[in-house]
């Protein structure tokens, strides 16, 4: 429901969450929310309240097991860009079973901004609270994130850069995490195989199944995390409808795990085409080839890892 009233815009109901400033970092999903939007002038007001996570809905036995978030957020809006600050407090209890509750807070700025041919965009996040346990110390929750874009028009033609980083867990420290809560979103795609949370959706059943994932361990996901990556694109649009894009990117892990053999995550050469048949309607199609990393060893010396590559096409309707 949609509430419009003289001091402002009130939302309440399933609607996208977690979702602010640029594409880094979104979760661009839904989820039960009350939102308030006031807009003065050039800038714009929010305050609002998610249910991540309700699980007394389903076990009457976790009365005190669901996710709540909790945010404000300003943003500023120019000719030529925008910039905002979003602070979000999030406590979360569906491990209490397991004999803890995280409690944190999360700040991100974010800025976008046109200077002539050149466009910026950059975003950062930072957070800090606690894991509190039943019977043990209570462990620290404190890591950051952070990622930048700078594209040059040369119409019909473009050139870019893009890095991002997202801390990983420092083995070394065991009174502290570094990586709760923080990661590039399934929103943020940079490559068609590393980090491509749509592809690794669905096509995880064909074949053997399973993500794409080193070792045993959960230290890469379909989402950025434990990571630096860094790319180079260029494209051209030989016609409004049509891109044509190719890049080059290199990932390497923020922290080696113990034991691990490498923190290489290996470089990906990408080439993409897309047509945009509707305003909200495209189609892709794309090849990319990964130079694997020994980070997908694992652990296992004896391991063995080839480069890969995928050719897809997609249909994407957004609405």
């Amino acid at each position: 429901m949609t509430f419009k009233t003289a001091i402002g815009q009130f939302d309440v109901g399933y609607q996208e969450i977690q979702v602010f400033g640029t594409v880094f970092g979104n979760w661009n999903g839904t989820g039960a929310k009350i939102k308030y939007t006031g807009v003065f002038g050039p800038v714009s007001f929010l305050a609002f309240l998610e249910k991540n996570d309700e699980r007394a809905l389903r076990n009457a036995t976790e009365a005190d097991a669901d996710r709540d978030t909790y945010g404000v957020a300003g943003i500023y809006k120019w000719n030529q860009g925008s910039a905002g600050l979003e602070t979000k407090y999030a406590r979360d209890a569906t491990n209490s079973a397991a004999g803890y509750t995280e409690t944190v807070w999360l700040f991100t700025p974010y800025v976008q901004a046109k200077f002539g041919p050149v466009y910026v965009e950059a975003e950062g996040a930072y957070t800090y609270g606690k894991r509190d346990y039943d019977t043990i110390s209570d462990i620290d929750i404190r890591g950051w994130s952070a990622y930048l874009k700078a594209q040059v028009d040369l119409e019909p033609a473009y050139v870019g850069v893009r890095g991002a980083y997202v801390t990983g867990d420092d083995p070394s420290t065991t009174d502290e995490i570094e990586t709760s809560g923080l990661s590039g979103g399934i929103g943020f795609e940079p490559t068609l195989i590393l980090w491509n949370y749509t592809q690794e959706t669905w096509l995880k059943s064909v074949g053997s199944g399973g993500n794409f994932t080193p070792g045993a361990g959960s230290y890469y996901s379909r989402q950025m995390t434990n990571a630096w990556f860094g790319q180079i694109f260029a494209g051209i649009k030989p016609i409004p409808k049509l891109d044509l894009m190719a890049s080059y990117t290199y990932a390497k892990m923020d922290e080696k795990p113990t034991g691990w053999i490498s923190d290489k995550l290996g470089s990906e050469f990408d080439i993409t085409a897309t047509y945009k048949i509707y305003d909200n309607l495209s189609y892709m199609v794309g090849f990319g080839y990964l130079w694997t990393g020994d980070a997908f060893k694992g652990t296992n010396t004896a391991a063995t890892v080839d480069n890969t590559y995928l050719v897809m096409h997609k249909l994407t309707l957004t609405f």
